[in-house]
């Protein structure tokens, strides 16, 4: 059996990038994926199955958490936390049971961007309706732009460079951004520490579990916003080529 697990795990694993931030650590996504992965193998259940649950509870957890109601918010964030396994499941699976598909990729792109804007339109949405303040939307505005855009160029970029990056046509990157503020919170926090860790979409998702939780969103939108907007900067400064 443990034999059968090492061969399955390396299935899985081949086309996944080594690595994990420090909230998928806390959750342990991955392990749990292959968990549920190996019994799923039993079943007659496939990849796009658990493609589309996933995008329904997404949008359930969407109208959960722009209700404003404290119990019903925590109750979205936790179906957005079961949502982030089945995204972790449904790759997986199709792997493991080699079932690698366009419709499959298409579906978690789906709900990829699904997640992306319940994580940004339920804050905004809330906070909005218990302040009716104007500058809330504008603030939504610009965290939602600013997502869309670095969606796209990231998007753009990874279709035409990803695999076959020519290095010696990239910027020099050593006092990139990213870097100068790696190394910054390694110095205060003595930990390592990455852009991912502060601001991919795990931690995003963690700052909506605090924000329902702690009953302030508004704060959460404003870290979106510096979230994105780093990512965007950070993103082209990295991917830059030389003129």
């Amino acid at each position: 059996m443990k034999l059968e697990d090492e061969q399955l795990k390396k299935k899985i694993l081949k086309k996944i990038p080594e690595g994990t931030t420090l909230v998928g650590s806390f959750f342990q996504f991955r392990g749990v994926s292959f968990i549920i992965v190996r019994n799923l193998l039993k079943t007659k259940i496939i990849p796009n199955q658990v493609s589309y649950l996933e995008i329904l509870l997404l949008l359930l957890s969407g109208f959960l958490i722009a209700t404003g109601n404290h119990l019903l918010m925590i109750t979205g964030v936790i179906t957005i936390l079961i949502c982030i396994y089945l995204d972790y499941v449904d790759g997986d699976l199709a792997r493991a049971k080699d079932m690698v598909t366009k419709r499959g990729e298409l579906l978690d792109l789906t709900a990829f961007y699904t997640s992306q804007t319940v994580f940004i339109l339920s804050p905004v949405i809330v906070v909005y309706i218990r302040t009716r303040d104007s500058r809330i939307l504008f603030i939504g505005g610009l965290v939602f732009l600013s997502a869309i855009l670095y969606f796209v160029y990231r998007g753009k970029f990874s279709a035409s460079h990803y695999g076959q990056m020519n290095q010696g046509t990239m910027r020099t990157w050593d006092e990139s951004l990213r870097k100068k503020l790696r190394s910054k919170i390694q110095q205060i926090f003595k930990i390592n520490i990455t852009s991912s860790d502060l601001f991919g979409t795990d931690t995003r998702f963690f700052a909506l579990v605090l924000g329902c939780f702690f009953n302030r969103l508004d704060w959460v939108i404003i870290y979106f916003l510096i979230s994105f907007v780093y990512l965007l900067i950070d993103f082209y400064l990295k991917h830059r080529v030389k003129g």
